[in-house]
């Protein structure tokens, strides 16, 4: 019997509650056209908005050696791991040798597609099926961020909620945004001057005063700033106690 005072509506699904935040995150992604911006916005949004319990950003670049973890899926490109989002998530207890979803990450950047589930532990393709447990993951959505065919790279997210279908659609549009977004900043840093131009290294110096020279005009250009966001060693791509060793070592000062 129908009655008219109860007003109760029934409970949306977990994984509804947080459809709305996806628009909101893909909005910010284009506040700046950085890619460090774009990745952090990224993950951090899946994980402060979403309620994503880990987000990660693998980008695609040529092999090599590299202060990121990374995953090889051709003889010339790899996947690094450059951007991470974590809710009350154990890292310790991660398996080192088998990267978070290594088989999954690896699939998906070698096919180009997208894999969501909600059956984590069942078959034998699950990767590192106790660290997932332990940490009460519920669903997986992987899916291989593209520009025309070109692999950009591969986002992951775990949830501790089961994904329903609407929003496994919705997650497969913000993964189109965020590579939208990707190729935005590619196309800015191809335009843009490298770190290091417009300075003269006179000739006839050695390796070691040209690399002083290098370092101390890149300092110059992140006015002295070693780590962070626009910090020279990430215009350089190292690692900030490796800069610093070097700056010692070369005599450079800040």
């Amino acid at each position: 019997i129908f009655n008219p005072l109860k007003t109760e509506n029934t409970p949306l699904p977990k994984a509804d509650e947080y459809l709305d935040s996806l628009p909101t995150i893909a909005l910010r992604l284009s506040a700046r056209r950085d890619q460090r911006y774009v990745m952090d916005t990224a993950v951090e949004g899946l994980v402060n908005d979403f309620g994503a319990a880990l987000a990660r950003l693998w980008i695609a670049g040529p092999t090599g050696r590299s202060r990121f973890r990374s995953l090889q899926i051709s003889p010339t490109e790899c996947l690094r791991l450059k951007a991470q989002g974590v809710r009350k998530v154990n890292l310790d207890e991660e398996n080192g040798r088998e990267v978070m979803a290594a088989r999954w990450i690896f699939r998906l950047g070698q096919n180009r597609e997208s894999l969501t589930t909600s059956r984590l532990y069942h078959g034998t393709d699950t990767p590192d099926a106790g660290w997932m447990r332990s940490n009460r993951f519920r669903a997986f959505s992987g899916h291989a961020l593209l520009d025309k065919g070109r692999l950009l790279g591969v986002l992951a997210v775990f949830t501790r909620y089961e994904l329903t279908p609407r929003l496994e659609s919705h997650l497969t549009i913000f993964a189109g945004q965020l590579s939208a977004a990707l190729r935005d900043t590619e196309r800015r840093a191809a335009g843009a001057k490298p770190a290091g131009t417009g300075m003269d290294i006179p000739s006839g110096s050695t390796l070691d005063e040209a690399m002083r020279l290098y370092i101390e005009h890149v300092l110059s250009e992140c006015s002295g700033r070693i780590e962070g966001k626009g910090g020279a060693a990430e215009l350089l791509d190292i690692h900030p106690n490796t800069l610093r060793s070097r700056m010692s070592r070369l005599g450079v000062e800040r």
